[in-house]
């Protein structure tokens, strides 16, 4: 091998071992990754993504091998060995620079990373074990690797005796209760670090009300976000209490259960005549001290207009990015009102948002004295033959469900009639555009309360020049792709003749007003 300054410090041992370990880490990354990966599992190759998964594991292993024996000084390379190896190495490097802009640029890395890592972590950990221990074995006599080995032994029993001893004792609730307002009755929702029993505990009229989170008879003991239903005249003006017992063991006889924990809420209700009305939108799992401002703001009802988060990946997500905020603004004292976005329809556990908050559906309408509230799903922003979406979605049919479902509503005029959805357009087609124009036109609603564009805008004649019939106001939201560190977010005073738009951010406070004369 030529002896020059590059070859010198790239077999140089700190070195070796550096490669060794970026080597090792890039396959793991991405496996950790792997559904983050998605442009590379294009459908016009469908085989593109293990194939990249595989290289990424051969490489690995050849630089790894490479620097051991490197490491060892006792083999001599020829030339064929050498080219393959940078060949190997310059993959690897690639991979690494692929893998670092999944981690670093693009959104919800911490999702995969979450979903996968407890799954992926024995193998891997036990693989870094067995190269760490080649490279260790190569500097130290047999009685010493065997020192090592024992000490790493115990270090490892100790460390992992330690963070499950720590996992017994944490049991707390992951989000404070939110209470959802779908219309003639409450969804108290909250969640828990670990699988639990869910009730809660509430007097009405002298009688005592216990509602536990099940399904026919069946107590739900395997999941850590809850959810009951409450009739609304239960809650008004009246306190509760939420209850969770936790599960250590879920077996189908003689499961045990754990420790209880509680918290108490008195619910406020909302006023008839003057309300105030703070949306959120668009937040993306972004940094939670950016709930700060909003958290501070006194208001009577809490609008969260859809893309809590980028994907729900898993049901944490749902925890993290919808319940907590939630529950932070709205302490579980005053209404919730939700309007699922598109970002909401994503991941793998999407499907499963419904059942664990128990909607009976995404689209409804509800009451606050002189104020009424219509919410509408608009779910994808594309069509459902788009290729992104991979034939797992079918919201034109359910729109238009939805468009007929709205035809059908009898208007209260004696109210101020809100629209409210995700999409400002509702819907992707110009002949859907004009469908849902026509529909709430006929209806005559007073304004509708979008997000979607992360950007505010106010219109008396509509969204874009689509949407001629009514005012729409698009509240922001989150800014930043990357640090995600800074949230808009809006204050509505709604008034029986006026309604005032406060636009305000995080960092900034108030950037603009809007009124609208009903």
């Amino acid at each position: 091998m030529k002896d020059n300054k590059f070859n010198r410090f790239l077999f140089a041992n700190p070195t070796k071992i550096i490669l060794a370990i970026i080597a090792f880490w890039v396959p793991f990354n991405y496996f950790l990754y792997q559904d983050f990966h998605y442009f590379i599992d294009d459908s016009s190759f469908w085989c593109a993504r293990y194939l990249i998964a595989f290289l990424m594991v051969v490489t690995s292993f050849f630089v790894i091998v490479t620097e051991w024996l490197h490491f060892s000084g006792k083999v001599e390379f020829k030339k064929p060995y050498i080219i393959t190896y940078y060949v190997c190495l310059c993959f690897t490097i690639i991979f690494t620079l692929v893998n670092l802009i999944f981690c670093i640029f693009l959104n919800s890395p911490q999702q995969m990373f979450r979903k996968n890592f407890i799954n992926m972590a024995p193998y891997f950990g036990a693989t870094l074990a067995v190269f760490t221990m080649a490279f260790v074995a190569t500097i130290v006599n047999r009685k010493k690797l065997l020192a090592v080995i024992v000490s790493l032994l115990l270090v490892s029993i100790f460390v992992f005796t330690g963070i499950f001893s720590l996992h017994l004792f944490v049991f707390k609730f992951e989000s404070d209760p939110v209470v959802f307002d779908v219309g003639d009755e409450y969804i108290i929702a909250w969640a828990t670090t670990d699988e639990s029993i869910g009730k809660i505990e509430y007097t009405y009229n002298n009688e005592k009300y216990v509602v536990f989170d099940e399904c026919s008879g069946r107590i739900n003991s395997t999941e850590t976000i809850h959810s009951v239903k409450v009739p609304k005249e239960h809650l008004a003006n009246n306190s509760y209490t939420v209850y969770s017992t936790r599960m250590y063991s879920n077996v189908a006889y003689f499961p045990q259960q754990g420790n209880t924990i509680s918290t108490s809420r008195t619910f406020k209700g909302v006023p008839n005549e003057e309300i105030d009305v703070a949306i959120i939108t668009d937040t993306h799992n972004c940094n939670p001290k950016c709930f700060n401002a909003p958290e501070k703001e006194s208001c009577d009802v809490l609008i969260m207009l859809g893309d809590f988060s980028d994907f729900i990946a898993d049901d944490q997500a749902i925890a993290d990015y919808l319940l907590s905020p939630c529950s932070r603004i709205s302490k579980g004292e005053i209404p919730v009102i939700y309007a699922k976005g598109n970002h909401d329809t994503r991941g793998e556990s999407a499907t499963r948002l419904q059942y664990l908050l128990k909607f009976d559906s995404f689209y409804y309408q509800t009451t606050f004295g002189n104020y009424t509230f219509t919410v509408l799903d608009s779910g994808e922003c594309n069509y459902d033959n788009y290729r992104e979406l991979g034939g797992v979605v079918h919201f034109e049919e359910y729109r238009t469900n939805q468009i007929n479902w709205l035809s059908n509503l009898v208007k209260d005029d004696t109210k101020t009639n809100i629209l409210v959805v995700h999409n400002p357009l509702f819907t992707v087609s110009d002949e859907e555009v004009a469908l849902y124009n026509t529909t709430i036109g006929d209806f005559g609603f007073d304004l509708q309360l979008s997000g979607h564009t992360h950007e505010w805008s106010y219109s008396e004649n509509g969204y874009m020049d689509k949407i001629t019939t009514i005012p729409v106001f698009v509240s922001a939201g989150v800014v930043g792709d990357f640090f995600k560190n800074d949230l808009n977010y809006s204050i509505l005073n709604m008034k029986a003749d006026k309604i005032t738009i406060n636009c305000k951010s995080f960092k900034k406070g108030l950037v603009n007003t809007y009124s609208l004369n009903i």
